[in-house]
């Protein structure tokens, strides 16, 4: 097992449930996958994700936002890469040693842990590193 791949051993996502809906639809024929965490502060997150939404509409990728959803959850979609930000490694629910900005293989998907959008947003050297990672998430599994 490689340094970035998180053993399946140490995560259970079993007790959770996702019902059909169009929103996790939208998740499964998506590129990418963001996953915000606001810690209450959605509307500056919002006006930050916007920006990078547009940002990224240059690299011609089909790219979902959901703000606040559970990471575990999103194991469960059909997405290989997620991109996961202001969630703790604690919060994502992995049960694994994690860190920031780092990519990670995980039951057949690529996912990179991130600060929140709002330090991010912050630092030019921490935006220039999330914009790096995110184009090596995007490279992942092609």
């Amino acid at each position: 097992m490689g340094d970035n791949e998180i053993s399946l051993l140490f995560a259970n996502d079993d007790v959770y449930v996702i019902r059909d809906s169009g929103q996790e639809k939208a998740d499964l024929n998506a590129d990418l996958l963001l996953l915000v965490s606001t810690a209450g502060k959605k509307e500056n997150c919002e006006e930050i994700m916007n920006r990078l939404l547009q940002s990224l509409a240059s690299l011609n990728k089909n790219i979902c936002a959901r703000y606040d959803l559970p990471v575990i959850l999103s194991l469960r979609q059909n997405c290989r890469r997620i991109a996961v930000m202001g969630f703790s490694p604690e919060q994502t629910g992995l049960h694994a040693d994690l860190s920031f900005n780092k990519v990670y293989y995980f039951k057949e998907k690529y996912i990179l842990l991130a600060e929140d959008l709002i330090t991010i947003d912050k630092d030019a050297g921490k935006k220039k590193q999330f914009w790096k990672l995110l184009q090596e998430l995007l490279s992942c599994g092609d």
